[in-house]
């Protein structure tokens, strides 16, 4: 027998076998269904100080229980996958590494949490990569701290204490927020928006995305992109500073009584509420034109704007 006919001759015996195994193999589906769910766990928050839940390529959806438990949930998969345990008044919710053989035909699944509002703990979700999303969590005495290294991160509806909300690759959609201090949400690459929150202090970093914000309200509202564009509609807080490295702003609706806006390469537009009267401004720009307002130091509310290379156009409402 030639050389070559023995090597096919051996990867034939090969697959056989592996074929045997996979119908040898108890249990193992290769169907399984999308949206079947089977209880994990469930715990009393009685005693509960903290949530930890940390997956590598599953999704975790965070959800509020209208009953008095903490449920944990797993859809489209073998709740076999996850484990939970309470550490010290910590319910730890991960899931298992897999090192089987046959781990690359195991399905994508999705963690189910259902957190009630009586639990006012700590909420920390990892996910390395996989979706997360939290909705109408309303937890008005816990704090959230939310983080995915390649996956999106939804937060809407919900109420928390304070939310930190990082990503590494993946952008972050927020809305309908009631956070009591402070809201963080920063992406390595990928945009962020917000659409409606009461907050106490608001801070987005985005170092490559777009930044959205509308009708958002805080006492400081910070927003930086080193490239990237930035939108805001109907912001009111006290302070607001936006900055981006190479990428236009677009402001509108605000009555803010402080107000820093600074880009590296990029035009500004600025819709403020009042006349021009009521602001000390500070404009400069390294090339590019100055429209609707003229630098002055009469007025009360200090308002700097600053471009490398860019115009900027002012007008007033009210």
């Amino acid at each position: 027998m030639s050389g070559k006919n023995m090597v096919w001759l051996i990867v034939g015996i090969i697959l056989i076998i592996a074929g045997a195994i996979l119908l040898a193999v108890p249990g193992l589906d290769l169907s399984i269904s999308s949206d079947s769910l089977e209880t994990v766990t469930s715990a009393d928050p009685d005693g509960i100080t903290a949530i930890r839940v940390e997956t590598d390529d599953l999704e975790i959806r965070i959800y509020d229980n209208w009953n008095s438990q903490i449920e944990v949930d797993a859809s489209g998969m073998d709740p076999d996958r996850i484990e939970a345990w309470v550490d010290n008044g910590c319910l730890h919710i991960r899931q298992k590494a897999d090192r089987s053989l046959f781990s690359f035909l195991q399905k994508d699944g999705a963690v189910i949490v259902w957190v009630p509002a009586s639990f006012a703990g700590d909420l920390s979700v990892n996910a390395t990569s996989g979706e997360i999303s939290l909705s109408g969590v309303k937890n008005p005495d816990a704090s959230a701290v939310v983080a995915s290294s390649s996956g999106e991160v939804y937060v809407y509806d919900s109420a928390f204490a304070s939310l930190s909300v990082n990503t590494v690759s993946g952008a972050v959609y927020a809305g309908d927020l009631e956070i009591g201090g402070k809201l963080e949400m920063n992406t390595t690459s990928g945009g962020v928006s917000l659409s409606g929150g009461r907050c106490g202090d608001v801070y987005v970093i985005a170092t490559s995305g777009r930044v959205s914000l509308s009708d958002v309200r805080g006492n400081t509202v910070l927003s930086s992109t080193s490239s990237g564009s930035q939108y805001l509609d109907d912001v009111r807080a006290s302070i607001l500073g936006l900055v981006t490295g190479s990428g236009s702003v677009d402001l509108r609706r605000t009555d803010a009584r402080e107000i820093t806006i600074e880009t590296g390469s990029g035009s500004v537009y600025a819709e403020l509420e009042g006349s021009a009267a009521d602001y000390a401004a500070d404009i400069s720009t390294g090339s590019g034109s100055v429209s609707g307002i003229e630098p002055h130091t009469d007025g009360d509310r200090p308002l700097r704007i600053k471009t490398g290379s860019g115009s900027v156009s002012v007008s007033f409402e009210g």
